[in-house]
């Protein structure tokens, strides 16, 4: 029960500061899109401090049931001061949250991802907003050549708002709204955006809708005349990214595995941890050599030391160093 109840007690420790870190950083965060957007963030702060909460209480809860069950199955001190110290590992590198798929992430990236995806939604409901006071229907998708694979097929496209119907347009002008919408084949804004692929409103996503009238809807080429391509896309920028990214997420994951393999030896030396740092450490070395490799192929590429580093990757939320993974 002193296990229990230390344990616990720094987790609470934790989990709170790292409450208080997180607020802080989504508050600046809101803060500056707020500044630079002129949109009301008060809807995404609040939602971001009653998911972050319910975030907490659910990893007490769950740390709570897996302790007594722990307590409840061993009966060793040893046994249970190794679970204890490999919990308390568990505990610096963060709770992690897990999806329906199985896919696990932690709970500052879950934060930082949710809080992303809650503010671009604001925005979207906000631009929705605006346009429909002054009677906008449509919208064009900008261009990037080396944007995600399932995003591929919907940019470069012309959306409408889907409550037209609503916005006071005489019959004619409705008439000539639904044939530009079966002209061109459109989806609605709502329909992409709020549901796959989730266009404008996936925390990486870099694209942007451009207000534009009923004549330009029906113009093939308004993306191009307009501005919206960042050149044309190509499967090999493309691949060379993806490929660029994959090897930053190796690199942070042996990093942090390193990170707190050291941190076990410090505290609890053995042979098996001292070999476990050694592969790390090669391991690293074997993927920054990779990395160096592809950016040498593809001059097109940068590399961004700070991607590599897990800690630092979080600053901000993410929103400084995620600009080109859309």
């Amino acid at each position: 029960r002193d296990y229990q109840a230390g344990l616990r007690k720094r987790l609470k420790r934790q989990m709170d500061m790292d409450y208080e870190e997180a607020m802080a950083s989504i508050g600046g965060t809101l803060d500056r899109v707020a500044e630079m957007t002129g949109a009301d963030m008060t809807k995404a702060r609040k939602t971001a401090e009653r998911m972050t909460g319910m975030l907490v209480r659910s990893a007490m809860m769950m740390h709570d049931r897996a302790v007594k069950r722990v307590m409840r199955l061993t009966k060793t001190t040893p046994l249970r001061e190794s679970i204890v110290r490999v919990t308390q590992e568990g505990i610096e590198r963060g709770i992690p949250v897990t999806y329906r798929d199985g896919r696990q992430m932690g709970y500052k990236e879950y934060m930082e991802m949710n809080v992303r995806t809650t503010v671009q939604h604001e925005i979207g409901e906000q631009q929705l907003e605006v346009g429909g006071n002054v009677g906008v229907v449509f919208y064009a998708c900008n261009v990037y050549q080396d944007c995600a694979d399932d995003h591929k097929d919907y940019q470069g496209k012309v959306y409408y708002d889907k409550r037209y119907l609503t916005m006071g347009f005489d019959d004619e002008t409705v008439r000539g709204i639904e044939r530009a919408i079966r002209q061109r084949n459109m989806l609605a804004v709502q329909d992409v955006r709020d549901g796959k692929p989730y266009l404008t409103t996936r925390p990486n996503c870099r694209h942007n809708l451009t207000p534009i009238s009923l004549e330009q809807a029906t113009d093939e080429r308004i993306v191009n005349k307009l501005g919206l391509v960042r050149g044309s896309y190509r499967d090999d920028k493309y691949a060379a990214t993806q490929e660029q990214r994959y090897n930053e997420r190796q690199i942070r994951a042996y990093k942090a595995r390193l990170d707190m393999n050291e941190r076990m030896y410090a505290k609890s030396p053995s042979d098996a941890l001292a070999s476990q740092i050694a592969r790390d450490k090669v391991l690293v070395r074997q993927w920054q050599s990779r990395q160096r490799a592809l950016l040498r192929a593809n001059p097109h590429l940068e590399r961004d030391y700070r991607r590599e580093t897990r800690t630092i990757l979080l600053n901000d939320l993410g929103v400084k160093y995620n600009r080109g993974t859309t």
